[in-house]
């Protein structure tokens, strides 16, 4: 954790310097989370989007159109990811230009199997998809509702695409819990809806909201996480100072809440979408996930790092649901 020092004494000198500036938190992500308007704009800025994303936010603001992109075939499939900074790898690992996206290490598209073995890796060498064509729409600070104008810019015909989102949806939950969690799954519905409207015979692959709750259990072995959450704002209904454990139990609760309605959703497609909760073989183990430092960013202590990419691609990975949405491409 040698790098944790720099970046809190950077994340205190940080808002000053970006004051009045819109760096940590793009605009149209700002369009997408209106409903956190109660928040302080100080409290906003905790999810550490960067100027790089500036982009990739752009493209995903417009308007699809009919030829935007090739469409994917039997002979050069595609797979694609919606969702937020877990997706492009964010914070993953150190990379040379201070918070550049590190989608490499990303546990759904990253195409180097010894940084990874991601999704796109295990098609590609365990399926035997030699063609195989990536599109990651993830977008950094995104919530569940700003997936819908990322699914609008799926290429046609796209075979396989992961969604994994909530996070951020989670650590903004300040207001009425039923609300906001009904809105959540309607967004998540829409989602599906684009997806499908766009590639009618698509598998999909959901992941729930991450275990957020267990994050503080990171403290225990590193102390100083408590004082990087805090500079940086992270996550503060999960993990902000004065957070007791009946409040993050409480939280943990809405995760649930959040997961069946998720599933509940993903079952109105019927096979074609494979939901999947964190909560799964923890449950049947009985035992709480294996989660340590080392699956966690250096820099905030939150997001995953390589390792942590690489648990939840292997979490989230079910063979059989691939290779049947591959059946037309795999020798």
């Amino acid at each position: 954790m040698r790098w944790r020092g720099f970046f809190t004494l950077v994340g205190s000198l940080l808002p000053a310097v970006l004051q009045g500036q819109e760096f940590l938190e793009t605009p149209p992500v700002q369009e997408q989370n209106q409903h956190l308007r109660g928040q302080s704009q100080q409290s906003k800025r905790r999810y550490l989007s960067t100027p790089n994303t500036t982009e990739a936010v752009s493209a995903d603001a417009e308007e699809a159109s009919p030829a935007q992109a090739e469409e994917c075939s039997s002979e050069c499939p595609c797979i694609a990811a919606l969702g937020d900074s877990v997706s492009v790898a964010f914070m993953a690992e150190i990379v040379p230009g201070f918070f550049n996206l590190s989608d490499t290490y990303s546990w759904t598209t990253g195409e180097n199997a010894t940084l990874v073995e991601s999704h796109f890796v295990r098609i590609r060498d365990q399926l035997g998809v030699s063609c195989l064509s990536a599109q990651n729409l993830a977008v950094p600070g995104a919530e569940m509702s700003g997936l819908v104008s990322q699914a609008r810019r799926l290429r046609r015909g796209t075979q396989y695409v992961t969604v994994l989102a909530g996070t951020n949806d989670a650590c903004g939950w300040y207001l009425d819990s039923d609300e906001e969690l009904s809105q959540f799954a309607s967004s998540y519905r829409e989602v599906l809806s684009e997806v499908f409207l766009r590639s009618p015979n698509a598998s999909v692959l959901a992941g729930g909201v991450l275990p957020v709750d267990r994050v503080p259990q990171i403290a225990e072995e590193e102390p100083a996480c408590r004082d990087t959450w805090a500079t940086w704002l992270v996550c503060m209904p999960f993990l902000g100072i004065g957070v007791s454990p009946e409040m993050l139990e409480e939280e943990g609760q809405r995760l649930d809440r959040a997961d069946a309605l998720l599933q509940n959703v993903s079952a109105e497609f019927g096979d074609s979408v494979l939901f999947r909760s964190f909560d799964e073989d923890f449950e049947e183990t009985g035992s709480p996930p294996s989660l340590g430092p080392e699956h966690m960013s250096e820099m905030d202590c939150f997001h995953p790092s390589g390792k942590g990419q690489e648990k939840i691609a292997a979490f989230l990975w079910n063979e059989t649901f691939v290779r049947s949405a591959f059946a037309d491409s795999i020798p």
